[in-house]
């Protein structure tokens, strides 16, 4: 009978442990949060948005060329008539000295 008792006693602290133990189990096996979900590109989007980046750097680098190349006409243009002024000043002085020479000559 005292073994019955102690039995029975056992039994149902065991019992009692198992029920406490499932409990625990199921509430950790149970999410307690979700973790975000991370939109990452395909392959294929990745390569799509590499050469959308490609075309619009070689759109910015062709206008840049277009700008220098204008703006290097300008200069070139700017330079070609101060050379041009500078020439025809060259030869104005050098008819003005011939002019003076020859008035110099007849004046003898």
């Amino acid at each position: 009978e005292l073994v019955a008792e102690k039995r029975a006693a056992l039994n149902k602290e065991v019992t009692a442990r198992e029920q406490e133990y499932r409990r625990w189990l199921e509430s950790v096996s149970k999410p307690k949060f979700v973790l975000p979900s991370q939109q990452v590109n395909t392959p294929a989007q990745r390569a799509l948005i590499v050469q959308e980046n490609v075309r619009k750097g070689l759109e910015k680098l062709n206008e840049k060329t277009a700008e220098y190349q204008k703006w290097l006409k300008e200069m070139e243009q700017q330079k070609h008539e101060k050379m041009m002024e500078k020439v025809k000043a060259k030869l104005n002085a050098d008819r003005e000295d011939i002019e003076r020479r020859e008035k110099a000559m007849n004046a003898l």
